[in-house]
């Protein structure tokens, strides 16, 4: 690469990029366009919480992390949500990593300290 366009097209999710390539038997001539990929290795490293897992209270979103029996109140800042086959689920921009398991309450409320059992899906980890 020469140089890429550090601003990014929003409905197409393009940008545009100068590469030099060699052209030694001059197929290539002034003007023309070339359509090429850069293959790069994917690392997804985006956190998604089913929204049952966030609670939203006076302007702050928290979830409870499990840890052994018992649950801590963790505060996290939302990226944005989205709705697919899993269905409603909160994106995740500061406060988990990968591998936090977080608590859904199935019955009543959760608080700091809590003592929780874990029952069916209720301590996967964060899906990723």
């Amino acid at each position: 690469m020469s140089r890429i366009n550090p601003s990014v097209s929003q409905d197409s999710r393009t940008f545009e990029a100068e590469a030099l390539l060699a052209n030694l038997d001059g197929r290539l001539k002034p003007g023309f366009f070339v359509q090429a990929s850069i293959p790069s290795a994917k690392e997804e490293k985006t956190i998604f919480l089913p929204e049952s897992a966030v609670n939203y209270r006076y302007g702050v979103y928290k979830v409870f992390l499990v840890s052994g029996n018992r649950v801590s109140e963790r505060q996290i800042r939302p990226a944005g949500q989205t709705e697919d086959e899993r269905g409603r689920r909160f994106e995740v921009a500061e406060g988990l990593k990968p591998g936090d398991r977080v608590a859904v309450a199935i019955s009543g409320d959760l608080h700091d300290g809590a003592t929780v059992e874990e029952k069916s899906d209720a301590g996967t980890p964060a899906l990723r």
